[in-house]
């Protein structure tokens, strides 16, 4: 019974035969660890507008990040556009 059910499934194991495929393609889970693992060591955040801070930032430099981008650069276009 278990051979039939690699068989099945075999194609979700693509990551065992080529290692240019990721374990895991869930990035979002990924990134909101971060967040997750803040609010266990800490308790939480004390309001909204401190979630929104601690999320804003790092959520522009990994997009950056995966889209090729400079992070560096991205942070200074967002600086000069964002409204104060």
């Amino acid at each position: 019974m278990e051979s039939n059910r690699i068989e099945k499934y075999k194609e979700n194991h693509l990551f065992l035969k080529n290692f240019d495929v990721a374990f895991s393609n869930n990035m979002s889970e990924r990134d909101l660890r971060k967040c997750k693992n803040r609010q266990k060591m800490i308790g939480g955040f004390r309001t909204n507008d401190g979630l929104t801070m601690f999320a804003d930032l790092p959520s522009v430099v990994e997009t950056a990040r995966r889209q090729g981008v400079s992070e560096f650069e991205t942070l200074i276009a967002v600086a000069e556009t964002a409204v104060m």
